[in-house]
């Protein structure tokens, strides 16, 4: 997770960034590390369950997206105002 949000790509107070999988390991280490600790504005991030939703929330996410009920990419772009994110990881 330090890796993608330091090094693939550098994630500081500017960036918005979509985490696919955000209840899981990875995905809930970069939601807290981009969030928290970099100070991303917006934080969003894909889950498949309300309970994944839950705790994705509870990592720091700003917007959850349940991809199995809703269109991942229209709720992105409604989201960010048509503006999209900088990074998907």
């Amino acid at each position: 997770a330090h890796y993608l949000c330091r090094s693939l790509y550098p994630v500081n107070n500017q960036t918005s960034v979509l985490i696919h999988a955000g209840a899981g390991g990875t995905g809930g280490l970069l939601i807290q590390i981009c969030k928290k600790i970099l100070k991303s504005p917006l934080v969003i991030t894909t889950v498949s369950t309300e309970a994944k939703k839950k705790i994705a929330l509870e990592y720091g996410a700003d917007k959850v997206i349940l991809y199995k009920e809703e269109n991942f990419v229209e709720k992105v772009m409604e989201y960010t105002k048509n503006n999209k994110v900088n990074v998907v990881f």
